[in-house]
């Protein structure tokens, strides 16, 4: 009998975390900006605008990411001292930008 209420108990549990962490999840990823590096140019990346800027947290496989928090743009420094300042976020609008060779961002989607 025990085993039975062990067993139905982890289920609600299971259940239970998906209604309510799958959700929450979703809420930190749909609020994400990411900055890939596949070239290895970036030195540092932020999100900025006219106002104030949040510094993106580098990553170790080559790549940025932060929670926005704010509507601008991103602003790539480059190792070159290159400074771009391109692409668009805003909250609840996770978006994912690549870094070319030449220290350009493209959108990826």
């Amino acid at each position: 009998m025990g085993l039975v209420i062990r067993t139905r108990l982890i289920g609600f549990l299971g259940v239970a975390l998906l209604f309510i962490g799958l959700p929450f999840a979703m809420g930190i990823w749909i609020n994400l900006t990411w900055v890939s590096d596949p070239h290895g140019v970036v030195d540092s990346a932020r999100l900025a605008n006219s106002a104030q800027s949040s510094d993106m947290i580098a990553l170790p496989w080559g790549g940025f990411v932060a929670n926005t928090d704010l509507e601008g743009a991103i602003e790539v420094t480059c190792r070159d001292g290159t400074v771009t300042t391109d692409g668009y976020v805003s909250r609840y609008s996770g978006q994912s930008y690549v870094v070319t060779q030449d220290c350009q961002l493209e959108w990826s989607g």
